[in-house]
């Protein structure tokens, strides 16, 4: 029996639509203890998305801890019968829910399967089942990202594992094992003992006890005499104190949580050591700005390299192409020092995966490869992989620091390792800004005008655009603190046209929300409008919002400056894979020319005259801006568009008198008009490619 055949039988047995599994949650729910571990919003979605809403998708999910505990116990059983897998494990406490009924003879009769070992032995055989019944939404919430095999044989190989020589090996996020099997194959096939020389961790106990059996089942009939479980155990690899035998390779692919997106205490509980490695690098005002986006792969890679890899040793972890060419959120990480004075961490390359998109499209892939003790000399190499005919390819290419004084600025990717002829950030003529962020409140201050009166106007909230659910309510609020909004949505190539209106009851020239004093006796309406929603306002997690209503109002925004309200923008999204700019002016609100407000997810730059405006537009309309922002930004990741960018581009400050500059404002106005008239802008186009191309800008 093959892999393909033995999955779908695994399927079929414990799968989300097996009847069993059916059985087993409606059984084990009311063996619970309360209270349940809770679920973000769009967990709870998938859940009752795969099996319904009869029971709370807190319930359901805890039931599926239990089953899947269940499962894989038994499956121990018929695969190691003398070993304890549940041993130091977590696992036994899931287990106490596991009902006395005769889902217990039935699971043991179709657990017959895991008697005979799969393939060669050297699979994770829970991987595509743990996924089949963990929606993907309840897995991404915890960071969870499994990794295919080819990408798990692709880390091993830059890790440098043969099995030549017999090396100890160790996944601190192991999973369910997929590296620690396909490294003891590789270790069996070099004639060596594997059992003693693979170790993992994982905080999720189905996934220590999941990657146990697979370990066991690695030995074939041998597992039968096993007595110790494996070096698989439960614990936190980042904050666990425990004293551990340093390794020579560390590999795997460490949790993708974002800083925003960690729980309260854990945050608290693991800062100490983010600033003990040198990661909380920036000023508060940087971080502020959105350097303080922080990955929690960044301390896992330095934690793992501080506390478990050897000296001269190789590291090789699958991570975001973010981290290394994003904006200042990487900055400590990209100094490749464990603290102040620790060892260094020398960039043996980076492998860029984005195009093959190993988990999916969505989700930005690279490997990164370090050795310990020694330094970082830049360029590096830099692989950027592609499929073309079926195949994988990778094009060798170079990464260095955009700021050749400032080595920890993020990458730029080139064809030649020669130095770099000029350094455009260090003196840049234009400031990108980000647009105005809510944190997650979009529902409250997004408002559609049903109608105007004077100085007041009847409006109802744009509920469905909020992140979290939001009483769509109609009010009527004073008309001077509506102004036009720019959405994502509302911006193309050469169009940009405000399509709803949001509440802005910033100070824009203090940066902070109007005190609430003010907004009272000045806007009484707005106020009580804003009131009604003080729950769900205080409710936000984003700690720059947090942090504005610990010093300001309930009702704080961010991204709100003097540069909001210019009368002029040349405006973009990010998070694409080319620039999409165009221009916009100010737009009437109840009869009164306003400037209008981008949200968080675009970029603009404020100008003061539309020519200016006009000549931007042209220049990052350009194949040749793309091409430059692609050299140290990842096509469709965070960073792409991104305000940081720009600095990075040189682009040259607008000379009304230069004949070249005043061409291309005047055909990113007639781009502007062909677009509005659904006519063809190429002409346009391309004659401001060859434009930009004899200046020479990029």
């Amino acid at each position: 029996m093959d892999e393909t055949d033995r999955d779908m039988l695994l399927m079929e047995a414990f799968g989300p639509k097996s009847d069993l599994t059916a059985s087993a949650i409606s059984e084990i729910i009311p063996k619970l203890v309360h209270p349940l571990p809770a679920l973000a919003p769009k967990a709870a979605r998938s859940i009752r998305k795969t099996y319904g809403d009869t029971h709370a998708p807190e319930a359901i999910a805890q039931a599926l801890r239990v089953w899947f505990a269940a499962l894989v116990r038994e499956a121990g059983k018929r695969i190691a019968p003398a070993c304890d897998i549940l041993a130091g494990s977590g696992a036994a406490q899931l287990i106490q829910a596991w009902p006395e009924s005769s889902l217990r003879d039935e699971l043991a009769r179709r657990c017959g399967i895991f008697a005979e070992r799969r393939g060669d032995g050297f699979t994770d055989i829970f991987q595509r089942l743990y996924e089949s019944i963990f929606p993907r939404e309840v897995r991404h919430a915890a960071g969870e990202h499994y990794t295919p095999e080819w990408l798990v044989e692709h880390v091993l190989d830059r890790a440098g594992l043969t099995g030549d020589v017999p090396r100890r090996v160790v996944d601190p996020s192991c999973g369910s094992g997929s590296f620690l099997v396909r490294a003891a194959r590789r270790l069996h096939c070099g004639g060596h003992s594997f059992i003693d020389r693979v170790c993992g961790f994982d905080m999720n106990p189905l996934a220590v006890i999941a990657a146990r059996v697979n370990l066991l089942s690695c030995l074939g009939e041998d597992a039968r005499s096993v007595t110790a479980p494996p070096h698989v155990y439960c614990l936190d690899a980042i904050l666990s104190s425990a004293p551990w035998e340093r390794f020579d390779l560390v590999v795997g692919n460490p949790p993708w949580v974002l800083w925003d997106n960690l729980s309260a205490e854990y945050r608290e509980r693991t800062t100490p050591l983010w600033k003990d490695y040198g990661l909380f690098s920036l000023s508060h005002s940087e971080a502020r700005l959105g350097g303080g986006k922080k990955d929690l792969a960044m301390l896992f890679t330095y934690a793992a390299a501080d506390r478990l890899l050897d000296d001269g040793c190789t590291l090789a972890f699958v991570i975001n192409p973010a981290v290394v060419r994003g904006g200042r959120a990487g900055a400590g990480f990209r100094r490749f020092r464990i603290g102040g004075n620790g060892p260094e961490l020398r960039v043996v390359r980076f492998d860029d995966l984005s195009a093959l998109a190993p988990f999916d499209a969505a989700v930005k892939a690279g490997v990164l490869v370090l050795e310990k003790g020694r330094t970082t000399s830049y360029p590096v190499p830099y692989g950027v992989w592609s499929v073309q005919c079926g195949e994988r390819l990778c094009a060798e290419r170079f990464a260095r620091p955009v700021r050749e004084a400032d080595a920890t600025s993020s990458w730029e990717v080139v064809d030649s390792p020669a130095p770099a002829s000029r350094d455009p950030a260090a003196d840049p003529a234009y400031q990108a800004r980000t647009g105005a962020f809510t944190g997650g409140a979009n529902g409250v201050f997004w408002i559609e005008i049903l109608a105007e009166r004077g100085s007041m106007a009847e409006v109802r909230n744009i509920a469905e655009a909020a992140k979290a659910g939001i009483e769509q309510r109609t009010g009527i609020i004073e008309a001077g603190l509506i102004f036009p909004l720019l959405r994502w949505r509302d911006v193309g190539r050469w169009r940009a046209h405000p399509g709803q209106h949001i509440l802005m009851v910033q100070d824009a020239a203090a940066r902070q929300p109007m005190p609430e004093r003010l907004l009272h006796s000045e806007f009484p309406a707005t106020y009580d409008w804003l009131d009604g929603f003080r729950a769900e306002l205080l409710a936000r997690r984003s700690s720059m919002i947090r942090s504005m209503m610990e010093r300001g109002a309930f009702y704080a925004m961010f991204g709100i400056g003097d540069y909001t309200l210019s009368p002029w923008k040349v405006v973009w999204r990010r998070m694409v894979k080319r620039f999409t700019a165009a221009v916009v002016g100010a737009a009437p609100v109840a009869g009164v020319p306003k400037p209008v407000i981008p949200q968080e997810t675009l970029t603009f730059i404020p100008c003061s005259d539309p020519q200016e405006a006009h000549y931007l537009c042209a220049l990052l309309n350009s194949p040749q801006a793309t091409d430059r922002a692609l050299e140290f930004a990842v096509p469709g990741g965070k960073s792409f568009g991104g305000s940081g960018m720009i600095a990075h581009l040189g682009l040259p400050k607008f000379d009304a008198g230069d004949s070249a500059h005043a061409e291309l404002a005047k055909l990113s106005q007639a781009a502007h008009e062909q677009v509005a008239a659904g006519a063809n802008e190429r002409p346009f186009e391309r004659r401001i490619e060859m434009i930009v191309g004899e200046m020479g800008v990029f």
